[in-house]
């Protein structure tokens, strides 16, 4: 098996607009697995299914709201792929499983198609983020916090930083850069797995 590096992501809860809703905006969120195999490799786009999005640590409650309130800590459901994303990257492929819960707690209110529009825009979306960084190219993010109409922008390394900013961050950071990525991908040869409406 290759060894391999991982890195969480966190664009904001509101840095990329949904399809299917006239005004809903998602976080950009997700963890990204490297093989260290050499030369540019398959990638693998994991998406899981419809769960809570907010918790309660001391109460155990959750709802399904975006985005989740101050006293709530966020439900990272694409960690649930840790295993499986970690077994494909040490046999030679890059890895990465996106967060969906923005559309999780908008899709049967808010949307004719139960989020398929939304859930398919975000496999394109991330595949396109991997392509800019593929060819080396800069990539940002405009994040709405609070619904404001002024945009935070943020780089992909923002958003590696901003991961590891959290409280419930690992200890150890990631350390990996958006050049770090640069060659990184054979997006040629791409896979897609998800579980429940993720893998609608």
């Amino acid at each position: 098996p290759d060894a391999l590096r991982e890195g969480e992501i966190d664009c904001g809860d509101r840095a990329l607009a949904l399809a299917g809703s006239s005004d809903m905006r998602g976080e950009g969120a997700g963890k990204i697995y490297l093989t260290t195999a050499s030369g540019a490799r398959p990638v693998i786009l994991l998406e899981h299914g419809r769960h809570v999005t907010c918790g309660d640590a001391a109460t155990g409650d959750a709802d399904l709201a975006w985005p989740c309130a101050e006293d709530q800590m966020v439900i990272r459901s694409y960690l649930g792929y840790d295993k499986t994303a970690r077994s494909l990257a040490s046999n030679g492929y890059d890895v990465i499983s996106v967060s969906a819960n923005a559309i999780n707690a908008t899709d049967a209110e808010f949307t004719l198609d139960q989020g398929a529009q939304a859930r398919g825009r975000l496999v394109l979306d991330t595949l396109r983020m991997l392509d800019r960084l593929n060819r080396g190219e800069s990539v940002a993010f405009e994040d709405r916090p609070d619904g404001s109409s002024t945009p935070v922008t943020r780089t992909f390394d923002d958003a590696l930083t901003r991961a590891t900013d959290r409280s419930d961050a690992p200890a150890t950071p990631s350390g990996l850069t958006a050049g770090d990525l640069a060659g990184h991908f054979d997006l040629g040869r791409v896979g897609l797995m998800g579980h429940s409406r993720g893998g609608e």
